[in-house]
């Protein structure tokens, strides 16, 4: 699952010497086209082991600093994020199980793309975790396959995008898809396991090009079913449907009135939702026989500095007429020069065929002004987790030196979605 951050866009720079190697890295800031060859596609060694600690030795530590993205299937989770003050962007993948009704962590993964990468986004799909990753120059992808209680590399690909231009990962276990925005105007690569290999199946081009385009920000897959986003002017999201080996085009989705529509997308079964670039709201579609049908999301804080559609994730919910699409929303507010800090928020909707969406907002346990909550959202079965991270305002010089970054798990009970603790990180 993929977020943008509240405080939009940042630039790679150089860091002084002896600073820690993760810096302030901007993500789509690069305007000129780069387009490289594909690179060999084969295992890569790993150049940095992966480190782990028992849940005994993590659990309440309270040194976790911010999340970025964090992505569950069934018990088990991933988050990145990092410890380290006053950097924004993930070198640790920590990976958390759920064993009884307690989550332990159970391995912490910094093997991905050489020394020095940040990872960007994380995709797990019934045992299949991807990591994109990039560098000041270049970025790429790994893929981990679960062994016991951890993850272990199997694949780390270097692919044809300079620095941040890489776009996020979507895993449905045997099928792999990034996107890679910074190739020319983009395009979105499907990988498929063979055996115990991992293969470029196909590469899909962006469909109506333009200078400027960034198709590839965000994709997303499930089951037969792959969106891609093209995240430039209104944006529009291109759905795809696999028939035998190869993925055809079916249709692109643009909501009226939508701007840079897509930049967060999430599909789960026939049910998707899509968030603006920054915040800028929340579209919901299911599929139907004559084509995809938009629901319209309402919230309760409409304002500019809401965020909100800033991390979505689709999933499903229980009812007594069986499963239903279940949409998750997350308005962590944006902070603003001389601007009112609000309290972040989650919106949750269920998409029943006879009623609009019901809604239902969540806070954070002792919620307050600018306290980020709604930074990444996850779903799966009755699990909802929800990232935190607070930031200074935009412009601000000013880094958080003590810990900030939590994710919290929902549960959903007969009484409702009730909050059951945070993740050990």
């Amino acid at each position: 699952m993929f977020r943008l951050n509240r405080r939009g866009v940042r630039r790679p720079h150089k860091r002084p010497a002896g600073r820690s190697r993760r810096g302030l890295v901007a993500l789509g800031v690069f305007s000129g086209l780069f387009l490289l060859p594909l690179a060999p596609l084969h295992p890569a060694v790993p150049t940095r082991r992966a480190a782990s600690a028992s849940a005994s030795a993590i659990a309440g530590r309270g040194v976790f600093h911010f999340v970025t993205a964090v992505t569950i299937s069934g018990r088990t989770a991933v988050v990145l994020g990092g410890s380290t003050p006053g950097y924004t962007f993930a070198n640790s993948a920590y990976v958390v199980d759920k064993v009884g009704a307690a989550w332990h962590l159970v391995d912490t993964l910094t093997n991905f793309g050489p020394a020095g990468a940040w990872a960007k986004s994380a995709a797990l799909g019934e045992g299949t975790l991807a990591i994109s990753w990039f560098r000041l120059s270049f970025a790429g992808m790994a893929i981990y396959e679960k062994s016991g209680s951890g993850f272990h590399l199997v694949a780390d690909f270097r692919l044809p995008v300079k620095g941040g231009e890489i776009g996020t990962v979507a895993s449905d276990g045997s099928t792999v898809m990034v996107g890679a925005w910074g190739d020319g105007t983009g395009r979105a690569l499907i990988y498929h396991r063979v055996g115990s290999a991992w293969r470029l199946s196909q590469s899909l081009a962006n469909p109506a090009p333009r200078p400027g385009d960034k198709f590839g920000w965000s994709v997303a897959i499930s089951g037969t079913t792959a969106l891609v986003d093209q995240e430039y002017g209104y944006g529009s999201v291109y759905t795809y449907r696999q028939v035998g080996r190869s993925w055809r085009l079916t249709g692109s989705l643009h909501p009226q009135g939508a701007v840079n529509f897509g930049a967060n997308i999430s599909l789960a079964g026939g049910a998707l939702v899509a968030g603006g670039f920054y915040g800028q709201g929340a579209y919901a579609f299911e599929r139907s026989p004559g084509g995809w049908a938009e629901y319209p999301l309402d919230r309760y804080d409409a304002s500019a500095s809401s965020g909100f559609g800033a991390a979505v994730a689709a999933g499903t919910q229980a009812v007594r007429a069986g499963q239903v699409p279940l949409l998750a929303v997350g308005a962590p507010g944006i902070p603003i020069p001389n601007g009112p800090e609000v309290r972040g928020r989650v919106y949750l909707y269920t998409l029943e065929p006879t009623s609009p969406p019901v809604s239902k907002m969540l806070t954070a346990p002792g919620a307050r002004p600018g306290d980020g909550f709604g930074e990444a959202v996850a779903l799966s079965g009755d699990t909802l987790l929800i990232g935190q991270e607070m930031l200074p305002p935009i412009g601000s010089q000013s880094r958080p030196t003590v810990p900030t970054g939590r994710v919290y798990v929902y549960t959903d009970t007969s009484s409702g979605w009730v909050p059951s603790g945070q993740l050990p990180l």
